[in-house]
Order: structure tokens, then sequence, then C-alpha cells
């Protein structure tokens, strides 16, 4: 089978930290802070409310594809391409365990982190894979 085939299609919830809720709070109070990239790292690290980074974030950020608006729900789409996420020099993969949803796309941006989730299983990406990312934002 030659060209692009679904590798795996996985569910996992997510924890909006507390430098997420300040960012909704600021969203209600007129700033104009949008959620725009999605980081990915290679720590298994549980989530916990604290945090304010991904536990080893790299690489560089990838941009938000799109934000989908239904009542009650943002789906935050975000394409990860071959060329992101494929390992430092010398290598050729990374093991990737956790990903983040970010107002930045700076590394050392401080309480630019909405919401972390470790997965249960590791993506190991190299050049051949491309990643979708759905993250559903429930208001409620």
């Amino acid at each position: 089978m030659s060209g692009p085939r679904v590798v795996a299609d996985e569910h996992y919830h997510n924890l909006v930290v507390t430098s997420g809720k300040n960012i909704v709070r600021d969203l209600l109070n007129g700033d104009d802070t949008p959620l725009s990239h999605l980081g990915m790292g290679t720590s298994s690290t549980p989530v916990v409310a604290g945090q304010t980074n991904l536990g080893a974030e790299v690489n560089t950020r990838v941009a938000v594809t799109s934000g989908l608006k239904s009542t009650g729900k943002l789906t935050v789409l975000v394409y990860v391409p071959t060329t992101a996420y494929n390992g430092p020099a010398g290598t050729s993969s990374y093991t990737l365990w956790e990903a983040g949803l970010f107002t930045s796309d700076s590394l050392t941006a401080t309480n630019a982190m909405f919401a972390r989730v470790a997965f249960a299983n590791a993506i190991v990406k190299t050049a051949d894979i491309c990643v979708h990312i759905q993250w559903d934002i429930n208001i409620g």
C-alpha cells in the first residue's frame, strides 16, 4: 500500500494547568492571547496543575492549524509535518510522550501553557511520520 495511512488513533484526557486558567481569566478581562502553538516533549512525567512548561520540550513549537468553534466547545487542530520533531542532530527520531497547547511560540515564555497531556503510548516521530492532533476544549 502506498500513500498516507493512519498508524494510530488515540484519545487522552488533558489538564488545563493553573497558567491556562489564568489565560482564560485574562481573555474574559479583554486580553487577546489566543492558543497559537503546540509543543511536544520527551517527558513521561504525569500532568499536574502547577506545571508551566512541558517536562522536556524539544525542537520548536508548531503553529495551530485551525480552531473550530461550536456551542460550548473549541476544537484546536494541529498538523505536525514530516519535517518537525525528527530528533536531534545525529539521530533520526524523538520518542514523544507529551504535548501542550501554548499562547506563544517561544520555548522560554512564562505562563504561556494552557494545557498539557501525557501520552500512554509514545509517538516515535521520524521524517516518515506526520501527526494530526485534535484538542477538544469543552466549556462547562
